[in-house]
């Protein structure tokens, strides 16, 4: 009999709860307490151009192989599909503010934009109508092409899981800016991905990186115009490019959990990394509120040059002259192959109950 995953959840009364089914040691649709009944599977099947729109409820699945879907409708899974290139886009929303989505156990190659993508560009804006449960849980992206890829990304939404991917881009040879790009999105899961952008060395001047014009980021948060809130980054390896977590925010940011992760990378955690005001001025300030990052093991040995870094507070945001830390928490972290633990860089930056302990290096 298959019962809900409950072990992380507290017992609650009259409160909704995103839940994981598991049937067979095999990942399926992500449900909600009290409508967990699984529908019957419906074959979607292609155009002639290998594309496919849904716009009713339903559990899909297809043996053929897709160029693109586009998502148009709530409460929607998408399972075991394979996704062949040809595109910027395979997998996106068609509307505003879609709910109760998920795309699990789907293949995806050879993609130039954002291979996996709800609320930002091809995948229609959410930022004045909010997605709400999101799921993306299981799959395997590789072979992305362009400097400006990114394997998922989802914008402007409230309650986000990120389950249990892998993201390949396997060699330098290869192109991809990003692996996980989460903006403006609240009550975020991200846990047991994998995420391997591919660069092993660098040489040149362009950040001291020429390499990371393509592997920037395996995860990216909140660049957006919206704030970034209840953010758990748990658990994953993160592997191969110029940062492990990179917060670009452009909002204030409350919340986030980077706990457990194997990262080698530069950066291992850079909070604060934007450059420029991208969604519009920000004011005089940003907060960064209730930040925990530990018990993660960061490795730079694979890379050369200076700096290689743990964690890295910053103010790298020019239209705001003040940046606020506030109740964070770095602590217990191990790092090998990196000039510092954690650096405290720039000016303009006010530390507010800060504390540092039990990092080491090696």
């Amino acid at each position: 009999m298959t019962r809900p995953d409950t072990s992380q959840n507290p017992q609650t009364t009259g409160q909704t709860r995103r839940t994981i089914l598991r049937t067979a040691g095999a990942l399926t649709a992500l449900g909600v307490f009290g409508t967990t009944t699984a529908a019957a599977a419906t074959e979607l099947v292609p155009d002639a151009n290998g594309d496919a729109t849904i716009t009713s409820p339903g559990h899909y699945t297809g043996s053929a192989t897709f160029r693109t879907v586009t998502i148009s409708s709530d409460d929607v899974t998408l399972d075991g599909l394979t996704f062949g290139g040809g595109a910027s886009v395979a997998v996106k929303n068609g509307v505003a503010g879609l709910s109760n989505v998920t795309v699990q156990n789907c293949s995806f190659s050879g993609y130039s934009g954002r291979m996996i993508t709800f609320g930002f560009a091809e995948g229609v804006s959410n930022a004045a109508n909010r997605a709400s449960n999101i799921s993306i849980v299981g799959n395997s992206l590789g072979a992305m092409t362009g400097n400006a890829a990114t394997a998922i990304a989802v914008f402007d939404t409230d309650g986000v899981s990120v389950l249990e991917n892998t993201v390949d881009r396997s060699s330098e040879t290869n192109s991809g800016r990003r692996g996980i790009n989460l903006d403006g999105d609240t009550d975020v899961e991200v846990k047991r991905n994998t995420v391997d952008l591919g660069a092993s060395g660098n040489t040149g001047s362009a950040f001291g990186f020429p390499v990371f014009i393509a592997a920037r980021w395996t995860i990216q948060i909140s660049m957006s115009s919206a704030e970034s809130s209840d953010l758990s980054i748990v658990d994953n390896t993160l592997v191969g490019a110029y940062d492990g977590v990179a917060v670009l925010s452009q909002r204030d940011v409350t919340g986030l959990d980077v706990h457990g992760n194997d990262v080698e990378t530069v950066q291992g955690v850079r909070l604060n990394a934007a450059s420029g005001p991208t969604f519009g001025p920000q004011g005089p300030t940003l907060t960064y509120e209730d930040v925990t990052v530990s018990g993660n093991r960061f490795d730079g040995s694979r890379f050369s040059g200076s700096p290689i870094t743990g964690v890295r507070l910053q103010n790298n945001n020019e239209d705001a002259a003040d940046v606020t830390y506030r109740d964070v928490v770095i602590a217990g972290n191990r790092a090998t192959g990196v000039d510092d633990v954690v650096v405290v860089q720039d000016d303009g930056i006010t530390l507010e109950k800060v504390r540092v302990r039990g990092n080491r290096s090696r």
